[in-house]
């Protein structure tokens, strides 16, 4: 007998119906997210923050270097000092650490 045959025979049509229906929700749920079709919000807010950050980063360069002409000959000291004053943002009360570390990264670089 046929494996098909057995199970036609062993469920009841509302039985066979229910059973569509949750292996067709598991699918519907899984199926996309693990083939990559559907991005996770935890993806999309971290790839907002990053954005964001890199923009803070790259007002943050383009500030500093409008103070001093080229931070990457400037000492340590007074490139930290330039980096943390640039990484502040007009609209925040402290300076985010991670604008501050990619800023005073960039700075130190050569034009």
């Amino acid at each position: 007998m046929k494996p098909r045959k057995v199970i036609q025979r062993k469920l009841t049509p509302l039985q066979s119906l229910l059973l569509g229906i949750v292996i067709g929700l598991l699918v519907g749920y899984w199926g996309p997210s693990l083939l990559g079709w559907q991005t996770s919000s935890d993806v999309a807010q971290q790839n907002v923050r990053d954005a964001v950050l890199q923009q803070q980063v790259n007002f943050c360069v383009a500030s500093a270097r409008a103070a001093v002409a080229d931070p990457s000959k400037q000492e340590n000291s007074a490139r930290y000092e330039l980096a943390k004053k640039m990484a502040k943002m007009p609209w925040e009360d402290t300076t985010n650490n991670d604008v501050f570390t990619a800023c005073y990264n960039k700075l130190s670089q050569a034009k």
